[in-house]
C-alpha cells in the first residue's frame, strides 16, 4: 500500500466530502476556491491527486470517496446550501431524521435544514408540526422536490423554501403557509 502526503486542501476537501457524502464538480470548485481559498488553477490537480492516490472517485461530474455513490437528493441539498450562503459559507452536517443536512453560518444567525420529499410522499407536512425547543434559533426549513408539480400539493403550515430542478438549473421558490 502507498502512503500519501496529503496538503491541508486536500485534508480539507476530504473532511468536507466525509461530511457531504458527494459534491458536483462545481461544489468542489466552491468549497476549495471559496471556502479554502486555493487558487482557481490548484483545484484540478488538488482532484486529480486525491483520485490518483485512490481517495476520491469520479462518477459523471460528481466525486464521492472511494466505496460511496453519488446520491441526488445530498447533490441537491449541498446545492442549495451553498447557494443560499454565498460569502458568509456554512458548516453543513447531518441532521437527524427525517431531516438530510442542516447549514449553520459562523455567527449562527439562521439555521438552515433540508428535506428530502419523494413523488410519492403525500405531504401534510414534516416540518409543519417541527416545535422549536424554547430559546433555540428560528430554522428556516427547505423541502427538495423531485418535480416542481409537487407545489400544489402540499399543504403547510410554516413558511419554507422549495427547491426542485427545472432541467439542470436549481429553483429555490418561497412558499407562504396556506391559510384555511
Amino acid at each position: 500500500m502507498r502512503t500519501f502526503l496529503l496538503s491541508e486542501a486536500q485534508k480539507f476537501f476530504l473532511r468536507e466530502l466525509r461530511q457531504l457524502h458527494c459534491v458536483t464538480e462545481a461544489q468542489a470548485w466552491h468549497l476549495l476556491v471559496e471556502r479554502f481559498g486555493v487558487s482557481e488553477n490548484a483545484v484540478a490537480p488538488i482532484l486529480r491527486q486525491l483520485k490518483t492516490a485512490g481517495l476520491v472517485r469520479r462518477l459523471d461530474g460528481v466525486i464521492v470517496l472511494d466505496g460511496s455513490k453519488p446520491d441526488p437528493q445530498r447533490l441537491m441539498a449541498n446545492e442549495l446550501l451553498l447557494g443560499l450562503y454565498p460569502a458568509n459559507l456554512p458548516r453543513i452536517r447531518e441532521a437527524p431524521a427525517p431531516f438530510l443536512l442542516t447549514a449553520v453560518t459562523e455567527d449562527r444567525q439562521l439555521p438552515v435544514a433540508s428535506l428530502p420529499i419523494g413523488a410519492e410522499v403525500s405531504v401534510c407536512c414534516a416540518i409543519a408540526n417541527h416545535s422549536a425547543e424554547a430559546g433555540s434559533l428560528p430554522t428556516v426549513y427547505a423541502l427538495l422536490l423531485e418535480a416542481e408539480q409537487q407545489i400544489s400539493a402540499l399543504k403547510l403550515s410554516r413558511p419554507c423554501l422549495l427547491a426542485y430542478y427545472s432541467g439542470e438549473k436549481l429553483c429555490v421558490v418561497k412558499h407562504k403557509p396556506n391559510v384555511t
